[in-house]
């Protein structure tokens, strides 16, 4: 219905077409497809937007929030397929800021942040730790490991930012400042998630911290969290195949009931049906062993970039 309304609401609000191609753009993801790539109609509405925003900059005004999102969810697109398009990323990152009133306009400053979470995931996937600890500290704006335990203490962060910051201790090599999320995180847990996403991707990670730092018990506790986040029935497709991260990493270290794993892996097998079956083809024709050890050795291979 929206499709047939495009060309006669494109002659009066060009900006709800653009909010509206940008969340068809990011349906994609939701449904696990990733091509580095974008439509022809996004591409020719940005190119109208792209020549708007130079003639606002011209006279002065130097953000265009419809045009930042746009630039944002490409960061995101070429984030999803992987470290090749690590350049494409930054690139579209540079733009989205800039559109986004870079350090200029205060009211637009949380989605000139966020940016810089993407870059940490892109970072990540591309082994660049160095690179993802600066970006990580430009999205918390912290300079050091005091200002990050202040802005912990303080209950300051977002759950977007708690969830880059485990993704990134997850990834790290251990340190003090992974010590020290690690410990502030399952002390305030309680007080700070709930049943909704990425907490179920924050679980997952944490549960990775604990592994690296050989606390089993918690290991599993966190895990085990995790896939019942997942798995929760205000959980859509998208969310209950992540699953199979958390009962990866419960399988690794032992922790993995055959009467529930059979249950979790048809619920999982039945969400990739329905998101993008042939993504997830080696769900419907390898044994659930490979699968599990594959996605435990290298989980961006099916959830690349913020999906894990």
């Amino acid at each position: 219905m929206a499709d047939s309304l495009f060309d006669r609401a494109m002659k009066a609000d060009i900006n709800a077409c653009a909010d509206y191609l940008n969340n068809r753009f990011i349906s994609l993801h939701n449904r696990y497809v990733f091509s580095p790539g974008f439509p022809e109609n996004l591409k020719a509405i940005l190119g109208c937007l792209e020549d708007r925003y130079r003639t606002q900059c011209a006279g002065g005004c130097v953000a265009d929030r419809v045009l930042g999102e746009l630039y944002g969810s490409i960061v995101q697109n070429f984030g999803f397929c992987g470290p090749k398009y690590l350049g494409d990323c930054e690139k579209y990152a540079e733009l989205a800021m800039a559109a986004f009133g870079a350090e200029e306009v205060p009211e637009l400053k949380d989605d000139m942040l966020r940016q810089y979470s993407y870059l940490v995931y892109t970072y990540l996937d591309a082994g660049q730790t160095g690179a993802a600890r600066k970006a990580l500290f430009r999205y918390l704006e912290i300079k050091s490991r005091y200002g990050f335990r202040k802005r912990l203490e303080r209950k300051e962060l977002s759950r977007w930012q708690h969830a880059v910051a485990a993704r990134f201790f997850s990834d790290a090599e251990a340190s003090k400042e992974t010590d020290t999320y690690f410990h502030w995180g399952v002390e305030n847990e309680k007080n700070i998630r709930d049943m909704g996403h990425p907490w179920q991707l924050w679980l997952y990670n944490m549960g990775r911290i604990a592994h690296k730092l050989n606390k089993l018990k918690e290991a599993k506790r966190l895990f085990s969290e995790s896939l019942k986040l997942c798995l929760s029935e205000k959980s859509g497709p998208t969310v209950r195949v992540m699953a199979l991260l958390p009962v990866a990493c419960l399988r690794h270290i032992g922790h993995l009931p055959g009467k529930d794993f059979n249950k979790t892996y048809c619920i999982v097998k039945t969400a990739a049906r329905g998101l993008n079956r042939k993504y997830f083809k080696i769900l419907f024709e390898a044994e659930p062993e490979t699968v599990l050890e594959s996605v435990f050795n290298s989980p961006s291979t099916l959830f690349p970039f913020s999906y894990h």
